[in-house]
């Protein structure tokens, strides 16, 4: 965050005065505007949310892009539906009680969810991502009937119906995987 406001004063130079907290402005220039007073806040959420990430230290690769992507719209969605919840029920109250501004907020955030949950949908079904998922579970399948048939082709089992029992079984537990 700036150490001063930066400002230029009438006399020509810049204004040492310090922003406000989280701003770029002090309030004398322009930092006790509601819109200086917002980006403010968002600015510390921001940096706090930096702060808190970098206490993780490692972070976990994303190993399967489709499912997290699928994962992203499934939080997007229930964000959406929280905020949903929100605007009903601020809306539902009686207009002495809530602030019209508390109101139009509520519905900008819920507008935002639904865009947001909107575009991950469509990203989603542009990707195809079902059929992709299903055709790594296949190939995956696929690679674990190879890997009995050569266990059994390494125990010497060449009766047809004792491999196809064996694929059975291993099936039948890894479904339960």
């Amino acid at each position: 965050m700036a150490t001063q406001c930066g400002a230029m004063t009438r006399k020509g130079i810049p204004c040492p005065t310090a922003p406000i907290k989280g701003g770029t402005r002090c309030r004398m220039h322009g930092g006790a505007s509601p819109n200086a007073k917002r980006a403010a806040k968002q600015r510390l959420a921001e940096a706090a949310a930096r702060r808190t990430l970098d206490q993780v230290g490692e972070y976990a690769p994303v190993d399967n892009p489709l499912t997290e992507l699928g994962a992203l719209a499934g939080r997007a969605r229930t964000l959406m539906e929280i905020c949903e919840g929100h605007v009903a029920e601020l809306t539902s109250l009686s207009k002495d009680t809530v602030n019209g501004e508390q109101v139009r907020a509520a519905i900008v955030v819920y507008e935002r969810a639904i865009d947001r949950t909107g575009r991950l949908v469509a990203d989603l079904a542009r990707l195809n991502i079902d059929e992709r998922l299903a055709s790594i579970s296949e190939a995956q399948a696929d690679k674990v009937l190879a890997a009995v048939d050569a266990l059994l082709d390494h125990l010497g089992v060449r009766d047809p119906q004792a491999r196809m029992e064996a694929r059975a079984v291993a099936g039948q537990h890894l479904q339960a995987v």
